[in-house]
């Protein structure tokens, strides 16, 4: 059964929960800008829309992935209302442990991955629009400019 494409749904719970009313800000705009005409061309919006959320978390993902991977115990303050501290040693086993973690491995495949796939898509994107717009023209009968088509992206 084939389903309509459906809006971007965000997260309702846990650490990465998203606002809706600021999600769906961000869909509209996305949308606005896109300006999708056709079925075809909203459901790809739709899926730019939903690339460039999930790349947005990739920063908060990183920083928590980074302080969970590098906890350790903290010292009292040196002094009443001071910071907290971490003793030398501790500091120097966090940071390595930092440095060797799967995290600077995984994370950046992702956040490429995630490149990949939203240049395919606002590639494919363009190329529906522009699409649609020769086919538009030629029913009008105009002649559409080798200018205003955007070259093939593999």
């Amino acid at each position: 059964m084939l389903r309509p494409p459906v809006e971007v749904v965000g997260l309702q719970y846990g650490p990465f929960a998203d606002d809706p009313a600021e999600l769906q800000e961000f869909i509209q705009a996305v949308l606005a800008e896109l300006a999708p005409v056709t079925a075809r061309e909203r459901a790809e919006a739709l899926n730019i829309v939903g690339l460039y959320v999930r790349r947005s978390r990739l920063v908060e993902l990183e920083a928590m992935a980074l302080a969970h991977a590098t906890r350790t115990s903290m010292l009292p303050p040196a002094e009443p209302g001071g910071p907290p501290r971490m003793a030398e040693e501790d500091l120097m086993r966090a940071g390595a442990t930092a440095l060797g973690a799967d995290l600077f491995d995984r994370l950046p495949r992702y956040e490429g991955h995630l490149n990949r796939e939203l240049d395919k898509s606002l590639a494919r994107y363009a190329r529906m629009k522009d699409a649609r717009v020769q086919q538009e023209d030629a029913i009008a009968g105009e002649l559409v400019p080798p200018t205003r088509l955007m070259t093939r992206v593999p």
